[in-house]
């Protein structure tokens, strides 16, 4: 089998509407974004982590946490984060790409294992865990290849499509080979929320996080134990609807 050049992309911007600097926002001393690459860094499967960012001044401090953190980045275009998806994954010969947006700190690398595995040994375009949802909003995890990207950014100039990069997938699944990665019925929880818009989101991630400050990784069954055990734990950012495209 040839080795592919898997590259995961994390897509991070300063200048978000609800919260502000949300990505450098810091969790048991530590910047969000360092958190989550860190722990994308024990992936066994991904060859590159790239923050892709876009050229907005205000992402300059940004670049500067991650240039002392040794983080490679990429900056481009600020509306069409479609063309910053491609250019970003042509620079890096990326040969499949992993999105990975900056606001979900809680991503497990074994649920981001099995996509990498599912996509490489079935020859598909796409594969995700949110085409029916049944992980919590937060551990959402894409991977497709750069051929699915390169059909999708000549497809289209739809403003939704080049904002939200995947959405024309979901929006044309009969044009690709794509596939949903589930979780088991009994630990499927798609009402829960653990992304970070609002400030009572962050609020939640603290409090996981300073629960398993002793643990190098926290996995998802880690996080169905904590909210089992303190289920008050849920209520903090429960009223918090999420945004549709």
């Amino acid at each position: 089998m040839i080795k592919k050049n898997i590259v995961c992309l994390v897509q991070a911007r300063m200048e978000s509407t609800r919260l502000p600097g949300k990505v450098l926002m810091k969790i048991n001393g530590i910047p969000m974004i360092i958190l989550q690459i860190n722990t994308l860094k024990k992936s066994k499967l991904l060859n590159q982590i790239i923050v892709i960012t876009s050229k907005n001044q205000t992402n300059d401090v940004l670049i500067k946490n991650l240039e002392k953190n040794g983080i490679r980045y990429f900056r481009g275009s600020e509306e069409n984060v479609l063309e910053r998806y491609f250019q970003a994954a042509t620079k890096f010969n990326a040969d499949i790409i992993v999105r990975i947006t900056s606001d979900n700190p809680l991503v497990d690398i074994t649920i981001l294992d099995n996509i990498l595995k599912i996509i490489n040994e079935n020859d598909l375009d796409y594969v995700s865990n949110n085409l029916k949802r049944t992980f919590p909003i937060g551990y959402d995890i894409e991977a497709f290849s750069y051929k699915t990207l390169k059909k999708i950014f000549e497809s289209t100039e739809n403003i939704d499509d080049l904002e939200h990069v995947t959405l024309y997938i979901h929006k044309n699944k009969e044009k690709f080979k794509i596939k949903n990665f589930e979780a088991n019925s009994e630990d499927a929880h798609p009402e829960w929320r653990v992304t970070v818009d609002e400030k009572e989101d962050f609020q939640l991630i603290k409090e996981i996080f300073k629960h398993y400050h002793k643990k190098s990784i926290i996995r998802y069954r880690d996080l169905i134990e904590l909210f089992e055990k303190k289920p008050s734990l849920i209520k903090i950012n429960e009223h918090i609807s999420q945004k549709n495209l």
